[in-house]
């Protein structure tokens, strides 16, 4: 007898578990619709239909361009504030023709376990409809028969987004994507995740340019303007014959003690070249570029940026006539003070570069090195005497190398001697060793009069 009321307990739980589970699907799915509609986009679930697993149907669109556009800038200010000057600029809802934007429709389906909890769910998305009048176009009506964009997402149970992978695309010899995908890591305290390209192949619309692309990695963390981290690889770039660039990586990474920032840079790339006029080329092998920042005042750095951001914005909305000059001044004045502060606080700065090889129509260089060092002491600088006093706080130090050949080369291009008054040569290499001494500015033991 108990086995057997043990046993109904078991399918009553197999028979409403399921109800239970869709029921927090449909509820997920509702406030992820109330949230889309407030960001002006629009989703509606067509059918849906199952027990023990759903599908859905569904359709997305844009209802209102304004507060579609709301939702771009801040998303694209959430990931990083370097936009804004690009974002405060532009209204699109000014722009010809935007209504068509709500003739763009998307459709797809979802299907999710009922039985199961953690199980995923996995949704296929595709471009489904386009304004009339682009429709007509032969190209477009071909894009949207076969369904050509189109991608696959998977969320969690709880509906939080983990991938996106697009539909490879190799469309006519004009267009071809492969092997696109994000991983979406992002949690409650940084933005986060992995983008992978495999290739990519664009011919230009007047069939004069290709751009070829090949295996792009980039994986980020973003929590503020200050902690951030980002690993980025691309094995290879070029357009035509005129761009080229292999085995470009490059990494920064971010980080706050107090009000102290301190973060590094690094640039690497083993080939690049920059044909773009005849005889008017650049060639660089073995590229490495290293920056260290330490100790520098978070706050006023932030003022800054955010002072030159909105000087950047007022330039692309466009200075009244009657005031240019004054509200161009305006700005130059505050950022100057602005600038002064951040300098009061000190700071650190150390860099190295290296390159095997340079070469362009006038000039060749094998091998330079180039190291530099600076630390700027706590002051009380002011715009006034900053030039003057600045040297009493500063603690620098450059090391550059050249072999003598190129010295000699480059020389010729500045048309001077006068750096032969300080260079020092050792074993075929012009050696230049810059430091500051006394206050004052020191080159191979000989001061520099300023």
């Amino acid at each position: 007898m108990k086995k057997l009321f043990l046993g109904l307990i078991v399918i009553v739980v197999i028979l409403v578990a399921p109800l239970g589970v869709k029921n927090f699907i449909n509820n997920t799915l509702e406030e992820k619709k109330d949230v889309l509609n407030n960001n002006g986009i629009e989703f509606n679930v067509l059918s849906s239909n199952g027990y023990f697993s759903s599908h859905r149907e569904f359709e997305i669109s844009i209802n209102d361009i304004s507060k579609f556009q709301i939702f771009l800038k801040d998303k694209a200010l959430e990931i990083n504030d370097i936009f804004r000057p690009i974002v405060e600029s532009i209204d699109i809802t000014k722009f010809r023709n935007i209504e068509t934007l709500k003739s763009i429709i998307f459709k797809g389906e979802m299907d999710n376990s009922n039985i199961n909890p953690f199980s995923k769910i996995k949704s296929k998305m595709y471009l489904a409809s386009m304004p009339k009048s682009f429709e007509k176009d032969r190209d477009i009506k071909t894009i949207l028969d076969n369904k050509t964009i189109a991608f696959d997402l998977v969320f969690s149970f709880a509906g939080k987004l983990e991938n996106i992978i697009l539909k490879d695309i190799d469309y006519k010899n004009k267009f071809m994507l492969t092997d696109t995908k994000f991983d979406n890591k992002t949690d409650d305290n940084n933005i986060a995740g992995i983008l992978n390209i495999g290739k990519m192949n664009l011919l230009s619309s007047n069939r004069n340019d290709r751009m070829l692309l090949d295996k792009v990695n980039c994986d980020f963390t973003y929590k503020n303007y200050f902690e951030n981290s980002t690993d980025f690889f691309l094995n290879s770039f070029a357009i035509n014959n005129d761009i080229k660039i292999d085995k470009l990586d490059m990494s920064t990474k971010g980080s706050l003690v107090g009000n102290n920032y301190s973060g590094n840079t690094n640039i690497s790339f083993e080939n690049t070249i920059l044909d773009l006029r005849k005889n008017q080329f650049i060639k660089i092998s073995n590229f490495n570029l290293n920056i260290d920042v330490n100790d520098f005042d978070s706050k006023s750095l932030l003022n800054f940026n955010d002072l030159y951001n909105q000087s950047i914005v007022d330039s692309f909305v466009g200075y009244s006539k009657k005031n240019r000059i004054n509200e161009i001044m305006k700005y130059q004045m505050e950022l100057e003070k602005v600038l002064i502060d951040f300098l009061n606080h000190g700071g650190e700065v150390k860099a190295d570069l290296s390159f095997k090889e340079f070469n362009n129509a006038i000039i060749s260089l094998n091998n330079p090195k180039l190291d530099m060092y600076f630390k700027l002491d706590k002051n009380n600088l002011t715009l006034l005497n900053a030039n003057k006093k600045i040297l009493e706080y500063l603690d620098l130090e450059i090391n550059l190398k050249l072999k003598k050949v190129d010295y000699e080369n480059l020389l010729k291009i500045f048309r001077t001697r006068m750096l032969d008054n300080y260079v020092k040569f050792e074993n075929n290499e012009a050696l230049f060793k810059v430091k500051t001494i006394n206050n004052q500015i020191n080159v191979n033991g000989k001061t520099i009069r300023l």
